[in-house]
């Protein structure tokens, strides 16, 4: 599911309509740190990729132009700030660190 920012109403929905994202953090949580959910993302490679909602994780995740889901840098810094746990274990191909992936970095 791709997010989509209304900008009328200021909720991220999917391109279907009907999504509402509920229970997220008030936004004077987040001033002065980078938020995808409230519109002032920090500054990382995957800055402008799409968003998507991975409910069964219940995290954000940044789409590559390959079509892998990074988790949202500013989504795992909020976690960590908050001291709550964060999965940050993806299918990487280097796109969110800004390094490619290649046999050579693999761990």
């Amino acid at each position: 599911m791709y997010l989509v920012k209304n900008p009328t109403t200021g909720w991220f929905t999917d391109f279907k309509g009907g999504f509402k994202l509920n229970n997220v953090h008030p936004a004077k949580d987040c001033e002065g740190r980078g938020c995808a959910i409230h519109d002032h993302p920090s500054e990382h490679p995957l800055v402008n990729a799409p968003l998507s909602w991975r409910g069964d994780r219940g995290i954000l995740e940044r789409h590559c132009i390959h079509g892998v889901g990074h988790p949202d840098r500013d989504s795992a810094m909020y976690f960590k700030s908050v001291g709550k746990d964060f999965e940050n274990v993806h299918g990487c191909d280097g796109c969110c660190s800004g390094a490619p992936f290649t046999p050579d970095t693999a761990e």
